[in-house]
């Protein structure tokens, strides 16, 4: 009768072996942001500027896909009825962007109405909203139009960059996947969000150093640089950076100087060996 031996028992010496493996998965989520500006001021607080009873009333309605897919059947509405709004287009790429507008005549004493975007992808719906105000004024209210009128006029400077990478926001990692060796394209859209003209714009980059310049920029407006590089193998990260100079309205007591803004934006993805520039305006 034949009989197994033990199994052996191997010693390693006190020492432990491991091993281990990653795994991961993106998850894709929508998003969308709205910007409302009554005449070119972003007046989310009130009273937000004086006007004149029965002048023009311009809004514009800034919409942003903010996430990471596309947005279709994108909608934007306005609390007062009265208030039709117009969009150029109903869909929205990852990253781009669109400015509907409405139109009006100022009411007389404090006005507020609320804009909101909404939009949908795979099923479900993403929203935003972003309010507005302004104080309408009689040519009688002498005395309190120019209260206001110095109230308005003090200096809000505001500037805005936003930074594309192959037409993506792509503020966080890893950003869009570009095959090494094909080109990339950053956008860097400026935008004047304050109550003043800014002067002596300039646009850099971390990476790339200077992209563009613009000698001014006024309220509500925007423009666009684009620099292009190739993509290499591995992780990118670059920080564009906006500069520019404004001066002080005259109100109450305030004396005209100059000023510096700054404002910072990121984008995600490789670049080696070159890069180009050049500038479009909107």
């Amino acid at each position: 009768m034949r009989t197994s031996a033990p199994p052996q028992r191997r010693q390693y010496d006190g020492t432990t072996a491991s091993d281990d493996d990653p795994s991961h998965y993106f998850g894709g989520g929508g998003s969308i942001r709205l910007e409302k500006l009554t005449n070119g001021f972003d007046a989310d607080d009130p009273p937000g500027p004086a006007m004149t009873v029965d002048s023009p009333v311009t809004w514009a309605y800034d919409v942003y896909n903010s996430g990471n897919v596309p947005l279709t059947n994108v909608v934007v509405t306005d609390d007062d009825p009265s208030v039709s709004v117009i969009c150029p287009g109903t869909t929205l790429e990852v990253g781009q962007s669109m400015r509907c507008m409405a139109s009006g005549s100022v009411e007389e004493g404090p006005y507020a109405n609320l804009g909101t975007a909404t939009a949908e992808y795979d099923g479900t719906t993403v929203t935003d909203d972003d309010p507005s105000h302004y104080l309408g004024v009689t040519n009688g209210e002498v005395h309190s139009l120019s209260q206001l009128a110095a109230l308005s006029a003090r200096s809000a400077p505001g500037v805005d960059i936003e930074k594309h990478t192959n037409g993506q926001d792509a503020d966080e990692a890893p950003g869009p996947i570009v095959p090494p060796g094909e080109e990339v394209t950053w956008e860097y859209i400026v935008t004047n969000i304050g109550n003043v003209v800014l002067f002596n714009l300039t646009v850099t980059d971390d990476q790339l150093g200077a992209v563009c310049t613009e000698d001014s920029l006024g309220v509500g407006k925007s423009f666009t640089c684009t620099a292009l590089g190739t993509a290499v193998e591995g992780q990118y990260g670059n920080v564009a950076t906006v500069t520019a100079k404004y001066e002080l309205q005259p109100a109450e007591e305030f004396v005209p100087e100059p000023a510096t803004i700054l404002f910072l934006g990121s984008g995600l993805a490789g670049l080696a060996g070159y890069a180009r520039f050049r500038l479009r305006k909107q």
